[in-house]
């Protein structure tokens, strides 16, 4: 049953039940001008954009030089993806390994 959105996110639950899914669909429903979002994957590489092949390693990065690294990230997050429904992601990842 559709229970409305959550930000970039489709809300679903089962009636009588307290869980619900949000499913978010980034090629067919662009909602790249009100993604606030950024991933940071397992292996300490921060994403701008899911569907981006840039990954900036944050790893062994303290302090002041971490903070920059992340703000740097932040400031470089693209407008939107270029990718379109039937194109392949330009991310070296699957959805699975980056997490979100």
């Amino acid at each position: 049953t559709p229970l409305g959105s959550d930000g970039v996110a489709q809300l679903y639950g089962i009636p009588g039940t307290s869980g619900k899914v949000g499913l978010i669909s980034p090629v067919s429903h662009r909602f790249c001008s009100g993604c606030n979002r950024i991933r940071i994957t397992s292996d300490g590489k921060l994403k701008p954009c899911l569907h981006s092949e840039e990954e900036i390693n944050l790893r062994d990065l303290h302090g002041g030089e971490l903070l920059a690294a992340i703000r740097g990230a932040i400031l470089k997050k693209p407008l939107r993806h270029n990718l379109s429904e039937g194109e392949i992601s330009g991310s070296a990842r699957n959805m699975n390994a980056i997490g979100g």
